[in-house]
């Protein structure tokens, strides 16, 4: 996959966000960052893969559904809540939009995720006694807001506040006059889960803001634009917050985060300049780009430390860094970025780095951010000390300097491209606890070989002997590296990746414990149960059968023995057969499913229950 493939969408997405939104202007340097780490995926429509009776759907990677399209032409709509076996938990955006005809909706309860204008021009949108005092629920469902004045209370039960709801704003051509929404205050009560997209973006005037307890998600610039709003407390349910929720509430002054986050993203509180001090959960293990930048805690020179700002046990930001830095014993995480320092001056068609040489992380680091040293081409030492988990996607992209690096036993996991393009490393040493190396992690080096521990159990394409070569002006190719050599363990990912991509595999010896004998790890082996419902009627003229285990993870051949039967289920290599003419009722069956292991892997066994429900 070519540099230019890898961001292009992104690219594409920043211009998107730039035509959409006014925010406070960026250096050179952090645009340059930013145009690989937008909502690119998820703010465009998705494909319609998927077809099933009026609807087209798009196959989330979970497995879930998002209805796209509707072909239908009901009067009142029942909204399925599955689709071919999948749940159904996004309504995409505009995907009724001007059904005129459709009178009456009904929404399942499964849908955590209503886009803009979804439901826009139906018949039931237009018809004004559905609405409540200007706002227009359907169910336990928030769709739209209207009119809003002083502070609204939203009905206890609702589950979900659209994408946009409160989002008032209206550009009149005519007069070159805008008009944005009247909400002063709203209350949200405990049943809402999920507050959607934008849902109070542009709301200039709002001051008050109460979460309830039991809120799980705050969407992607959903308090966007807020300039009226102090303060905000988020409650400890809240399990996550998307990009730039809050950026460009200028009033706001103090912020509780939950203590349970785990995830800043991408320019949460950016541009929040009265925002002087935060107090950041230990709960956080990843502070994404842009996240502090143009807040008082970022614009006050008192706050930063020999070039560093840190916000607590976090590393925010460096910059004119030169010589060797060690970064402060009990810092916890690097901020994605922290010390990528480029910048490109237009009018000199000029391109500066970091001048940092040399760098020292400490034990008490766990986790080094995304593109945390992208672009320090003058980076020639490395030090990571034991205690780091994960090392980020792009983290030592384009450090070119790089000669060497000793990747600690505490590391689980490498992100993709996290060592691309490092033109002169030569020598890596990956540590015993690697678990998992990202798709490009090597790709563009000097190494002429890899040693791949035993523990590694999953390397992504093009991780290591591959070069990326440009053909045309925006055409590139991934090509092998002429003799290059893994080294590993028998039956292991490094043998998988050698013989998938034609390496010469070198076979090490396996650490012997006492006796000789090779020491096994713990098997892999992941099992589930699939449950199914299938209506009698459908029973009546032929048996049903279908893929009744899902397995993952396994090592050695996988076998399966059914340990409690049932007269009405066949089971064999997988799945089960519901015997025609099988009466209304459930029907259980017990399969212990097997994993053989390998030379490195012990034998492993898991139990599923499997239920088939005839209605």
């Amino acid at each position: 996959m070519s540099t230019f493939k890898k961001s292009l969408s992104l690219v594409l997405a920043m211009l998107m966000l730039i035509s959409v939104f006014t925010v406070a202007p960026l250096t050179a340097g952090a645009a340059e960052t930013h145009k690989r780490h937008t909502k690119a995926n998820t703010e465009k429509k998705p494909t319609g893969d998927y077809t099933s009776g009026d609807y087209k759907y798009y196959l989330n990677d979970d497995g879930t559904a998002y209805i796209t399209e509707y072909t239908g032409s009901d009067k009142d709509l029942v909204i399925p809540g599955i689709l071919d076996e999948h749940k159904v938990v996004c309504i995409w955006s505009e995907t009724f939009e001007d059904c005129d005809f459709i009178e009456n909706i009904e929404i399942p309860d499964s849908v955590t995720s209503i886009g803009e204008d979804a439901f826009y021009g139906t018949g039931f949108y237009n018809n004004e006694s559905n609405w409540e005092d200007g706002v227009l629920y359907c169910g336990k469902f928030l769709i739209k807001a209207d009119n809003m004045t002083g502070t609204y209370t939203v009905k206890p039960g609702t589950t979900v506040i659209a994408d946009y709801a409160f989002d008032e704003y209206y550009y009149n051509e005519e007069t070159d006059e805008v008009t944005l929404s009247n909400l002063q205050g709203v209350v949200i009560p405990s049943s809402v889960t999920h507050i959607g997209d934008e849902a109070f973006y542009r709301c200039d005037k709002l001051t008050s803001v109460t979460l309830s307890n039991g809120l799980k998600y705050i969407g992607w610039c959903a308090f966007n634009s807020c300039k009226s709003l102090k303060s905000i407390t988020i409650p400890d349910s809240i399990t996550e917050i998307g990009e730039s929720a809050f950026e460009d509430c200028y009033s706001l002054e103090n912020v509780t985060l939950p203590s349970g986050i785990s995830t800043i993203s991408y320019g949460l509180f950016r541009s929040c300049d009265n925002l002087n001090s935060i107090n950041i959960p230990s709960s956080v293990t990843r502070i994404c780009l842009e996240a502090f930048y143009d807040t008082g805690i970022y614009n006050n020179e008192s706050n930063w430390e020999g070039g560093v700002l840190y916000c607590g046990k976090f590393l925010i930001k460096a910059r004119n860094m030169t010589g060797t830095y060690t970064v402060k014993p009990g810092t916890t995480v690097i901020a994605d970025g922290a010390f990528d320092e480029y910048y490109y001056n237009e009018e000199t068609d000029e391109e500066t780095y970091s001048n940092l040489q040399g760098i020292v992380i400490p034990g008490s680091v766990t986790y080094i951010g995304d593109d945390a040293f992208y672009r320090c081409d003058k980076l020639t030492s490395v030090t990571l000390s034991n205690g780091i988990k994960y090392i980020g996607e792009y983290a030592f992209d384009s450090c070119k300097s790089l000669k060497s690096i000793t990747i600690p036993d505490s590391v689980i996991k490498l992100g993709q491209c996290s060592f691309f393009r490092c033109d002169n490393l030569s020598d890596v040493k990956i540590g015993n606890g690697v678990k998992e190396i990202g798709a490009w992690a090597f790709e563009n080096t000097a190494l002429q070989s890899a040693t791949i521990p035993a523990n590694v159990t999953s390397i992504g394409r093009y991780a290591f002997g591959y070069n990326e070569i440009q053909v045309e002006e925006y055409d590139y190719i991934d090509t092998k590296i002429d003799n290059f050599t893994i080294n590993g363990y028998e039956k292991t990912a490094a043998e998988t990746y050698a013989n998938e991509n034609g390496f010469t595999f070198n076979k090490l010896t396996p650490p012997a414990s006492k006796g000789n004998a090779v020491t096994k790890k713990a098997n892999t082996l992941k099992a589930k149960a699939v449950n199914k419902t299938i209506k009698a009627k459908k029973l009546k003229k032929k048996a049903v059968t279908f893929k009744a285990v899902k397995v993952s993870g396994a090592k050695g051949k996988v076998t399966y023995k059914v340990t409690k039967k049932n007269k009405k289920l066949k089971f064999k290599n997988g799945k089960i057969t519901v015997k025609k003419k099988t009466k209304k009722g459930t029907y259980k069956i017990k399969v212990k499913v097997t994993a053989a292991g390998t030379s490195a892997y012990k034998k492993g066994e898991k139990t599923v229950t499997i239920k088939v429900k005839v209605k």
